[in-house]
Parts: structure tokens; C-alpha cells; sequence
């Protein structure tokens, strides 16, 4: 009877441990998938901020090649009105002195420096 007793005993010791185990096990596992959709969604902000920050530096290069070919078409503009407003040589051709020639790249190359200036603090701050 005692046997009997003890096995029953041991029978409800093993299914209370094995019931514990299991319960155990299934909050194990809801932790677990709670971490999967942390780190997935965590993956999937890092991946949407990186396309962001290449989109932004993609917009700011074009912003700088965009300006510094307003200075170079700027700096056209300019010698093509300095060469309208010298006159004609006797063989047709009109000169330009050289003097207004590096003026002109003087004020193209400090346009482009403001240009590359405007990129550099862009990238800086992020605006």
C-alpha cells in the first residue's frame, strides 16, 4: 500500500515538475519571439535610415554639382559680355584681356569653393 502510495506520490511530483517545465518553456519561448520582432524591426529601422542618409547624400551632390554649374555657366555669361563689349580688331576677332580672364576664374573658383563649402556643412549637420 505504501508503494502504491509513494508511486502515486512520485506520479504527481513528476507531472507538477513536468507542468512547471512546460510552463517554463512556453514563457521562454514567447520571450524569444518578442527578441526575433525586436531585432527585426530594429534591422528594418537601420535598413530605412541608411537608405535615408544615401538618398540625403545623393541629393546633396546633385545640389553641388547643380551649383557649381551655375558657376561655370556664370563665368561663360561673363566672358561672353566682356567679349561683346570689346571691340573688333582689325581682323575681326575680339580679345578679351587677360586681366578680365582671371578675374573671371578668380570669381568662379571662389563660386565653386562656396559651392563645395555649402556641401561640406550640409553633410555636416544633416540638413
Amino acid at each position: 500500500m505504501t508503494k502504491k502510495i509513494a508511486g502515486i506520490f512520485l506520479i504527481l511530483i513528476a507531472s507538477g515538475v513536468w507542468l512547471y517545465l512546460d510552463l517554463l518553456n512556453k514563457q521562454e519561448l514567447g520571450s524569444a519571439e518578442q527578441i526575433h520582432l525586436s531585432v527585426e524591426t530594429a534591422r528594418a529601422e537601420a535598413k530605412k535610415r541608411a537608405d535615408m542618409k544615401e538618398n540625403f547624400e545623393n541629393l546633396t551632390l546633385i545640389y553641388l554639382n547643380h551649383c557649381q554649374v551655375a558657376a561655370e555657366d556664370a563665368n561663360n555669361n561673363y566672358m561672353e559680355v566682356a567679349e561683346l563689349a570689346m571691340a573688333p580688331r582689325k581682323n575681326g576677332k575680339k580679345d578679351v584681356p587677360q586681366i578680365l580672364e582671371e578675374e573671371a576664374e578668380k570669381i568662379k573658383t571662389a563660386a565653386m569653393a562656396v559651392c563645395q563649402k555649402i556641401y561640406n556643412g550640409r553633410l555636416q549637420s544633416g540638413i
